[in-house]
């Protein structure tokens, strides 16, 4: 066992390098001690002794996999820890997580842990200790951003943290932290009509009004509505912007809007009507209903059949890869719908 003058030696730079640790807080990482040489076990603790000894430097860290992350994105909290030389039987620490993230499980490697609500958390190795020769992963934890989180940093403190090393009395190694950023995002939902199938013909862009720069959005398909894919929109320049959905057979929803970085943006689109084959007025009327029954003449037209050049996709509404009578049910639907829901401008 270390004598007690040796105990109180390392307590005491374990106290100054903790001290470092704040102020290097946003690396992530905490300096917890450094000395030449400490006793380990056996003899007094001078090098005559016959004792046994480590570097005593300590490093702990605290690493996300994405140093930015969006409203419900998912990322990984990970604690790491540099001993050369040490054998580690378990330890202790607690873990403050801010309000706007949820998580999972940790995931310990090669150990067991018990966990209160309060984050703290107790660890064991299994038999014989983990040997630790460099760096060295003790958990990693499953983090999702909640959807209502507002954007900017959030820090995630790890204090408190005690560690058994092989027979030694347990050592105090202080605390370290990690600042994620919760970007500013641009989102959105967008109605469906008549069961729509596929996004075939469909985009959206982001326009910078001033510069004129473009972003092509992703867009993906739900049984009830098309979600706009979250963007970060913190290097972007500040300034007015054009929102833009468009499609062949639709009609286009335009919306612009000063960029707001602070908060972001959500937009929910109820008037992206399809049925606007004739094109004349962003309108779904009768001289849409007209176009379509002269196009179709009682046919159906399908995008499978080989060489089809009659196959128009602007006709397909509710993509569902051939024109029929469905298509002109979609039509009258969504005539009834812009009706209620008054002209798009």
């Amino acid at each position: 066992m270390i004598k007690s003058k040796g105990v109180l030696f390392l307590l005491v730079f374990c106290m100054i390098f903790s001290t470092y640790s704040i102020a290097a807080a946003n690396t992530g990482e905490a300096v917890i001690g450094e000395s030449d040489t400490v006793p380990k076990s056996g003899g007094s603790g001078g090098d005559d002794q016959g004792g046994t000894y480590f570097p005593g430097t300590f490093l702990l860290m605290l690493e996300a996999d994405k140093p930015e992350v969006k409203k419900g994105e998912s990322f990984s909290l990970v604690f790491s820890v540099e001993m050369e030389g040490s054998v580690l039987k378990g330890g202790s620490f607690t873990l403050e997580i801010p309000q706007q993230v949820e998580g999972g499980e940790p995931v310990f490697e090669e150990m067991t842990y018990e966990a209160d609500q309060d984050g703290n958390i107790t660890f064991t190795a299994g038999e014989g200790g983990i040997s630790i020769s460099e760096k060295t992963t003790i958990f990693t934890l499953p983090l999702t951003v909640k959807d209502d989180a507002k954007p900017g940093e959030i820090t995630f403190v790890l204090k408190n943290t005690v560690f058994a090393l092989d027979d030694d009395e347990p050592l105090e190694l202080g605390e370290c932290e990690k600042v994620v950023t919760i970007t500013a995002t641009l989102s959105g939902t967008i109605k469906t009509y008549g069961g729509l199938k596929a996004l075939s013909g469909i985009s959206a862009k982001l326009i910078n009004t001033g510069t004129e720069a473009e972003n092509e959005l992703e867009l993906t398909l739900d049984s009830s509505e098309i979600n706009i894919t979250p963007i970060s929109i913190n290097s972007f320049d500040e300034g007015m912007y054009k929102l833009s959905v468009f499609g062949a057979g639709f009609t286009t929803w335009e919306t612009e809007f000063e960029l707001d970085k602070e908060n972001g943006h959500n937009f929910s689109i109820t008037s992206f009507y399809p049925g606007d084959v004739y094109g004349d007025t962003n309108q779904v009327n009768f001289y849409d209903f007209h176009a379509l029954c002269s196009y179709l003449n009682g046919d159906v037209i399908s995008s499978e059949e080989e060489n089809n050049s009659k196959y128009n996709i602007k006709y397909d509404l509710n993509r569902d890869g051939k024109i029929d009578v469905n298509d002109a049910a979609v039509l009258v639907q969504t005539y009834i719908a812009s009706l209620e829901g008054g002209k798009n401008q």
